[in-house]
């Protein structure tokens, strides 16, 4: 059998600082052959690696599940948001989060970064890729539905 066929519902957490103590708890492994072969699991499929003590994946994954638990707190407005970024020496890079609107607050975002601390918030999302980038030139951003 595939992992990808394998399936476990997500075991929900209650609240965004117990979300930021489970992914503070995972391990990252890059995506197959180096991450030349780059995939998103789902969040079930991720759900069967934590129980299954499997490694857990990279930033996809991080802020795939991040964003499942997210919606099952009953959190609005939740996507998997990926920045791309030049740092200082031109080089390329990119990274995935979970943000989540609160109204009345702003933006926040959440990933393996920062310990799976809760980041924000922020007004607008230009700025949680600003921030994401860290100083690098934003080449780009977009909000994924998962």
């Amino acid at each position: 059998m595939f992992e990808r066929d394998r399936r476990l519902p997500v075991v929900p957490v209650r609240t965004v600082h117990e979300l930021s103590e489970r992914l503070s708890t995972l391990v990252w492994s890059s995506d197959p052959i180096g991450g030349l072969v780059d995939w998103i699991a789902s969040p079930e499929h991720i759900q069967w690696r934590i129980t299954h003590g499997r490694s857990f994946g990279d930033c996809d994954e991080f802020a795939s599940y991040a964003a499942a638990q997210l919606r099952l707190m009953g959190r609005h407005n939740v996507h998997v948001m990926n920045v791309c970024w030049l740092d200082a020496n031109g080089r390329f890079h990119g990274h995935n989060v979970a943000v989540w609107l609160t109204h009345g607050v702003g933006w926040r975002h959440i990933g393996n970064w920062w310990h799976g601390r809760a980041v924000g918030p922020f007004m607008a999302l230009e700025r949680v890729a600003l921030d994401i980038a860290r100083g690098g030139a934003v080449v780009g951003w977009g909000l994924l539905q998962i």
